[in-house]
């Protein structure tokens, strides 16, 4: 017997002498249909090749099952590229296919053409971010106001809109009060975003952990620079070009393990060293940064919880609508051995 390539359900209903319905239930394994005939016909649907009709079972449902994530920062920030791998795992273990799309760093009409892109995929929800800026959260207001499900990753509290984000006036607390504890009074900050720190960005959290402790934030070590391996080698050899490391701070918190990693590196150059010297804290907790040496003291600890949420948050959007939810996950100091007693 020859088969079609693309055999229809209602031609298998035909050859096996059973209704259309019943072969629904069957291969789709619902209540209805008795354990040998839904055995029958999945074995018969293996043989001659059957794939179900995915486009007229979203017409039907009006669900694609599919996720658009948007990232919009660089994968040399390589906790982004973790995030963005978990994310689609986790997300095809309840079922979906994900749109992976990446918007260039600071490029806001880069970004407004992914949204777009993702707008007219025909997609069931989106997970986004992070939104730095005020300026960049122009391109979503179209989302919003569509009523497309969406959740951010990373605050967006401008916008009536879901996000999971991490605590980083938490994070940045703990960070500092671990190197005040270890008699830093001086401390610097690597790659910091040159714009106005807004809530909860990780610059505002520096910012305020210092003024709490009691501690001055000197202009000339806020160093501006985009938290990657190259940024964070170029922006402390900079320094290291202008300033005598006596004139220095004793530490600095990095805006990323990467730029903490890449900072070690030129230091070392400088015959300077960590933490005896200088000492570093770094901020994501990226695989990397148990393994270099000397190993990084950094905060982290919440990426899988925050995958867990954002895909509940949208899941849940998808299936019951319902108000936006905003919340914001508490991080961990994981301590390695980038931190020393201050000397100077």
């Amino acid at each position: 017997m020859i088969y079609s390539k693309n055999i229809t359900m209602l031609e298998i209903a035909d050859q096996l002498g059973l209704s259309r319905t019943t072969v629904h239930k069957a291969l789709n394994s619902l209540t209805g249909v008795n354990d040998k005939t839904k055995e029958r016909v999945q074995q018969f649907a293996r043989q001659v090749g059957y794939r179900p009709n995915l486009m007229a079972r979203s017409l039907r449902s009006r669900k694609t099952n599919m996720i658009g994530v948007l990232i919009s920062v660089d994968f040399d920030r390589r906790w982004y590229a973790s995030l963005a791998n978990k994310l689609i795992n986790s997300l095809r273990g309840q079922g979906y296919s994900v749109l992976l799309t990446m918007a260039a760093p600071e490029d806001l009409e880069d970004e407004r053409k992914c949204v777009e892109l993702l707008q007219c995929g025909n997609i069931d929800g989106i997970i986004a971010g992070p939104v730095l800026m005020r300026k960049r959260m122009q391109p979503y207001w179209d989302v919003v106001n569509r009523g497309q499900p969406i959740v951010f990753f990373g605050s967006a509290e401008e916008l009536p809109a879901s996000f999971v984000d991490i605590d980083h006036i938490e994070g940045l607390r703990l960070a500092v009060k671990h190197l005040v504890g270890f008699g830093h009074k001086r401390i610097g900050y690597l790659c910091c975003h040159e714009e106005p720190a807004v809530l909860n960005t990780r610059r505002y959290g520096f910012e305020r952990a210092m003024i709490e402790s009691g501690l001055l934030t000197k202009p000339e070590d806020m160093l501006v620079g985009r938290g990657t391996y190259e940024s964070g080698y170029k922006t402390m050899k900079s320094c290291l070009e202008r300033r005598d490391v006596k004139d220095m701070p004793t530490a600095f918190f990095c805006q990323s393990d990467v730029a903490a990693i890449g900072a070690m590196r030129v230091l070392g150059e400088h015959g300077i060293s960590v933490p005896e010297d200088i000492s570093l804290v770094g901020y994501d907790d990226i695989q990397e940064a148990a393994y270099c040496k000397p190993s990084l003291t950094t905060v982290g600890g919440s990426m899988d919880l925050l995958v867990r949420r954002l895909q509940e948050i949208l899941i849940g959007q998808i299936e019951n609508g319902g108000k936006p939810v905003q919340e914001y996950i508490k991080p961990q100091l994981v301590i390695r051995e980038s931190v020393a007693k201050a000397k100077r």
